[in-house]
């Protein structure tokens, strides 16, 4: 039979189509070496000491369209110590400030262009986002690159911001050292001389910059500098022995999709980029660093991974990353594998109703935010309109074989249909209202309105445009499920309004039902607890159901409404059913239930619920509270959830019967002795010395007659009874009302046994 509710197909045909073989992947890896193309290797002028290199590679195609290239740029802060040291005069001093001034000077002027293409002239920035920031509000030229390249340029930028501030900071302690040249011990001397070569090689680390090392970027040129002129400044202090110390690589990989438009395969992928360092290359320390989200795995070589490059939103990307080695350039560059790429091509055929519906709705609307949701929620719509066409056609075919009426078949059609309309209809023209109203307040106005597959990441960049999206894709479902609910409601009504009237009253009979039944099972709850009856799952059922929901479910009167009625009925009932049954059932079984606890209570003194074996678990406890109830008297108590037998005498018993005027006195004695004594009126003493002569007497006269002994005796007067009772060795004599003597020899009677 066809499901009916179309929110639940809609449901599981979109899950289907997203889950279900809508991607494919394929892994590229090619173990081939890289081969240099160009090198180009700059030294320190007037010297064999390396400043920066620069490595290019050929491209490499990994197929599917994407080709790679790779360059790698190196630095080196070269290792400097001052062998012998010059007798510096005063002019030496003069003319060693006059060469560093002219070198700072023509450095400022190199790097100036660079920093007013970045947007950071007059500015600086301490991290990416703030360095990007800055390069898209202060250069044009900038913000065209960070547009096509993202991360790299901003992390580039932080990454030449910061060689740029070392030099200054560096520039600024030669400066305040440079008068004192004459007066400054050799290790200070020695410092200076480094401090000279530190500033080559953050020039070095300059040059070998993405900004300056890929084109592509098109924002820096080489800083050039008159290397002489600090060489000089080391010549005039001393001797100095320089040798290549630490080498910087920067490893770019500038990745190129090529036209995606004639790739379509590319234009809906994920893809993972990654590059291996050979094991053979030695990196220092904690000298790797990634500028882009990614993943670093090491084992016998180091593996990095970049993931979600997504070709559809930039077309070319680069990524880079930099670590440090004491190998040099020409050992290293040739290390270096093709890179490898793990393609994740997305199939959006089941998408092209609604790319061709946002085309048009965009050519129509010139509204991004209106074409994007009226393109989903007409598809949605549409399909929901086939639905239910296929869903009569379905049922007209079962009618026609069934030979059934037009009105049975028409019902089970449309018979699952909501009542909800009004509510629906009206909360769906304010969702649209608010999406009207969001466009023209603080949603950004868009320009240029995206491709279909670019709109996601406008959605991540601007969040504030999936208010009017998702208020008008919400918005025009809703309205047009409640003219479809409206729709179906009165085709029933006018051909079954008599029988789903009749619905309607049986309905409301049975939530009627459901209420008076709540209320019984309200009252026995409450009954059986006072009796120490368990009702917890009784009391479980009784509060799950809310009487509010009850009015609730009338307002409704839908299928799922009628359905939790009817399931709540069900369970109530079930409720009532069981306490009853469980009552009738103790009543039946208490006789045996109660001699079973005085047995275990005769034997052992005490009673535990988990001896009662015979009795369900749930109703132990309250047997053990029954029968306190019913023998209290006797001597028994409960003592947690242990019923015990207290410790009686017989001076409290006759206490008792006294004090509530059971009896009116009483006289026990055991083995001859008194024991105990209470008259109401009188002196007790008196009577109880009465009571030893006739109870002496009363046993003497059978043994004369040669007779048995006496175990009662009773002598009835105008008022009272005298009664004489004997149980063993005890004896008693009993001064009782004639109108109470009943209730009180079985009182009597019922403390014996306990003491």
């Amino acid at each position: 039979m066809l499901i009916r509710n179309h929110r639940l197909i809609l449901l599981s045909l979109l899950l289907v189509l997203l889950l279900a073989g809508c991607t494919s992947e394929e892994v590229i890896k090619q173990n081939k070496s890289e081969q240099i193309i160009q090198s180009d290797v700059v030294k320190i002028d007037n010297t064999d000491v390396f400043d920066h290199s620069t490595y290019s590679f050929s491209p490499i195609s990994l197929g599917s369209g994407i080709i790679v290239r790779r360059t790698i740029s190196v630095s080196s802060e070269p290792s400097v110590s001052l062998v012998s040291e010059q007798e510096l005069t005063d002019s030496d001093v003069i003319q060693i400030d006059n060469h560093f001034s002219d070198f700072m000077r023509d450095y400022e002027d190199s790097i100036s262009s660079c920093l007013k293409n970045i947007g950071v002239k007059s500015v600086s920035c301490a991290d990416a986002t703030t360095c990007l920031k800055l390069c898209t509000s202060n250069s044009v030229k900038c913000k065209n690159s960070a547009q096509l390249y993202g991360d790299s340029v901003s992390n580039s930028i932080l990454s030449y911001v910061n060689d740029v501030n070392e030099i200054r900071d560096i520039s600024s302690d030669i400066r305040r050292d440079t008068p004192n040249l004459m007066s400054i011990s050799s290790t200070r001397k020695g410092n200076f001389v480094s401090s000279i070569y530190k500033i080559m090689g953050k020039i070095s680390s300059l040059n070998s910059n993405p900004l300056i090392s890929q084109k592509e970027l098109g924002l820096c040129e080489p800083v050039s500098y008159d290397a002489s002129k600090l060489i000089n400044i080391t010549d005039q202090i001393g001797t100095t022995k320089v040798s290549d110390g630490s080498y910087r690589y920067r490893v770019t990989l500038f990745v190129d999709f090529g036209d995606l438009e004639k790739n379509e395969k590319l234009k809906y992928s994920d893809i993972t980029l990654s590059d291996a360092l050979s094991d053979s290359i030695e990196l220092e320390a904690d000298s790797l660093s990634v500028s882009q989200p990614s993943t670093v795995e090491s084992n016998r070589s180091t593996l990095l991974s970049w993931q979600g490059i997504r070709p559809a939103s930039k077309p070319k990307t680069i990524i880079f990353y930099s670590f440090n080695s004491k190998q040099s350039p020409e050992e290293i560059s040739s290390k270096f594998n093709a890179p490898s790429a793990n393609i994740k091509t997305f199939n959006f055929a089941f998408l092209v109703p609604v790319v061709s519906l946002y085309n048009l709705l965009k050519s129509v609307t010139n509204n991004f935010s209106l074409s994007f949701a009226l393109s989903f929620s007409m598809t949605i719509i549409i399909f929901m309109v086939f639905m239910t066409i296929l869903n009569l056609i379905y049922n007209l075919i079962r009618a026609s074989i069934s030979k059934e009426s037009t009105s049975t078949w028409v019902r089970r059609a449309l018979g699952r249909t909501g009542v909800k309309w009004k509510s629906d209809i009206l909360f769906g023209i304010i969702l649209v209202i608010i999406g009207f109203v969001s466009l023209n307040t603080f949603v950004p106005v868009i320009v240029k309105i995206p491709e279909f597959f670019a709109a996601p990441d406008l959605l991540i960049n601007e969040p504030a445009i999936l208010v009017p999206v998702l208020s008008f894709l919400f918005g025009f479902i809703l309205i047009y499920l409640a003219l479809d609910n409206k729709i179906k409601v009165s085709v029933l009504e006018s051909i079954y309004g008599k029988e789903l009237r009749e619905d309607k009253d049986m309905f409301g009979a049975r939530v009627t039902q459901l209420k008076v039944m709540l209320a019984e099972l309200k009252k026995l709850i409450e009954e059986y607890s006072k009796e120490n009856f368990d009702v917890g799952q009784e009391y479980d059922v009784l509060s799950s159901i809310s009487v509010e929901k009850i009015d609730e479910y009338v307002k409704k009167a839908d299928n799922s409404s009628r359905k939790i009625v009817d399931d709540e009925l069900t369970k109530v009932e079930e409720a009532i059913e069981r306490l009853h049954e469980r009552k009738n059932q103790t009543e039946q079984n208490w006789d045996k239930w109660k001699d079973t606890i005085y047995r275990i209570l005769d034997e052992n003194g005490e009673v535990h619920p988990n001896n009662l074996l015979i009795i369900p678990a749930s109703l132990r406890s309250w047997a053990l509270q029954r029968f306190l109830k019913e023998y209290g008297n006797t001597g028994v108590v409960m003592e947690g959830n242990l019923l015990k037998r207290k410790e009686v005498t017989l001076d409290m018993s006759v206490k008792q019967m006294v004090d509530k005027k059971l009896l009116i006195g009483a006289v026990v004695s055991k083995n001859g002795k008194i024991v105990a004594t209470k008259i109401s009126k009188g002196n007790s003493t008196l009577i109880g010395a009465l009571t030893v002569k006739l109870l002496n007497y009363l046993k003497s006269v059978p043994r004369e007659l040669g007779q048995h002994e006496l175990t009662s005796l009773a002598t009835i007067g105008e008022k009272y009874v005298l009664v004489l009772v004997k149980q063993g060795t005890t004896d008693s004599l009993l001064i009782i009302e004639k109108e109470k003597f009943k209730e009180a020899m079985d009182e009597w009677k019922s403390k014996m046994k306990s003491v």
